[in-house]
């Protein structure tokens, strides 16, 4: 990926719109909108994350989630 190589965020940007015209025009047959709470695809993953988990991710720091149910 051009990003990684350069380190020139309008790369992620890039990406950014075309996975945005995707999701309003995918080209993929069938596609459909189905939001997921995570545990449908038989592990859970990040539905969303902070500014200050990201800090602490890319800082080496301990992440901890806590689970609304």
């Amino acid at each position: 990926m051009k990003y990684e190589v350069t380190g020139n965020t309008e790369f992620l940007a890039d990406v950014v719109n075309f996975a945005m015209i995707e999701f309003m025009y995918p080209q993929k047959e069938g596609a459909k909108y189905q939001p997921t709470d995570g545990t449908n695809l038989g592990k859970r993953i990040t539905v969303g994350i902070s500014v200050n988990e990201m800090k602490d991710i890319k800082e080496g720091n301990e992440v901890v989630e806590i689970l609304k149910k």
